[in-house]
């Protein structure tokens, strides 16, 4: 999908042509104000995978609702989406350094504060401005296009991007809820127990962001995603709350943590740790242990578990784990992808099964 830029300009703005661009500006109301700063920008917007996810990605971090404002502000403190974020704008609104304000806020002293910033985002040290914040805990960019023009025309073409039937292409879906999963998305893992879990997987909107919530909460169920919707009144806010591993893995599958490092990480880090059972037949179960000649005394050692727990396994009232299921075909020598077609699904802890095939081959290629 394109976007003809000619068509969507305000009949009354300036629009002159510029090598294979266009330049646009507008007539000031008032004569005697100053003119404003004209941007140029290309004859086509492209509307790809990458544009929907910088798209998702600036209606989450930017302060786009603040429609008084004369210029556009974004904020973020994962390094790589501030790297994404610039770039973005580069090649989709040919923005370069020179309508760009970057200010660093920060909490703890870093001597190479400047410096760092200015390499990381190709960014001239002496136009870097940085500022103590005691509510920061993190190095925060906020990254400011100085340009009246340039607010108005991203309104236009956020406008016209919205409009478009996106939300039946799979691709650009996934991508626009992988940028605004990026902002404004949260993975609930409770640090202090230290366990291989989540609590529930989020996006975290204001209350009044009823658009956003319309896109975000209709995405999910062309996904095939369950979800509920929690408002909290005195805090002006509201949660799209998701929750169950059929559902997470429908995520990973679209690749929402992939934008931002730090939620990839936090994802996968949990996914690697996870207790899975293979479910299969208690017939196949015995004929594995046959094929191994051990007594269930040597197989309890090898399976670093009890002698009582071999005869439940046996019986069908307990179920291997996936490493201890591995260890057993790797003992046999059994071709892995002959078994795998005998598993029926993978149970995640006491209560989640997930029968998806894609689940079960990515579990036993880790």
């Amino acid at each position: 999908m394109k976007i003809n830029n000619l068509k969507i300009i305000p009949k009354d703005w300036i629009v002159e042509k510029y090598n294979h661009n266009l330049q646009i500006n507008y007539k000031n109301k008032r004569p005697q104000n100053s003119p404003k700063k004209g941007i140029i920008i290309s004859k086509f917007m492209f509307l790809d995978e990458h544009f929907y996810e910088g798209l998702g990605l600036f209606l989450g971090d930017a302060d786009i609702h603040r429609i008084e404002k004369g210029h556009l502000t974004f904020c973020n403190k994962d390094k790589d989406i501030c790297i994404f974020a610039k770039k973005w704008l580069e090649k989709y609104f040919l923005i370069d350094n020179d309508y760009l304000t970057i200010l660093i806020q920060y909490k703890n002293d870093n001597p190479h504060l400047i410096e760092d910033w200015a390499k990381l985002l190709n960014f001239p040290k002496n136009r870097i401005l940085k500022r103590y914040s005691s509510r920061h805990k993190n190095e925060t960019m906020q990254l400011q296009v100085n340009s009246v023009v340039f607010r108005k025309y991203f309104e236009i073409i956020l406008k016209e991007s919205l409009e478009k039937n996106f939300r039946d292409n799979s691709l650009l879906r996934s991508a626009f809820l992988r940028g605004i999963f990026a902002a404004e998305g949260n993975i609930g893992i409770d640090y202090k127990e230290k366990k291989p879990y989540i609590s529930q997987i989020s996006f975290n909107l204001n209350i009044n962001e009823k658009d956003l919530q319309e896109i975000i909460c209709s995405i999910l169920k062309k996904e095939g995603i369950t979800f509920k919707i929690y408002k909290r009144l005195n805090k002006n806010s509201l949660e799209i709350i998701i929750q169950n591993w059929n559902n997470y893995w429908k995520l990973y599958n679209i690749k929402t943590f992939e934008l931002c490092l730090r939620k990839k990480t936090n994802f996968n880090a949990i996914l690697n740790e996870l207790k899975v059972y293979p479910l299969i037949s208690k017939e196949l179960i015995n004929f594995l242990f046959y094929k191994t000649n051990l007594t269930q005394k040597e197989l309890a050692k090898k399976l670093n578990t009890y002698q009582g727990n071999i005869s439940k396994i046996s019986s069908g009232n307990m179920c291997l784990n996936l490493n201890q299921f591995n260890i057993i075909i790797s003992h046999i020598n059994l071709n892995k992808k002959l078994i795998l077609n005998k598993i029926k699904a993978l149970r995640i802890g006491n209560l989640t099964i997930i029968e998806d095939p894609r689940f079960k081959e990515f579990m036993f290629n880790q």
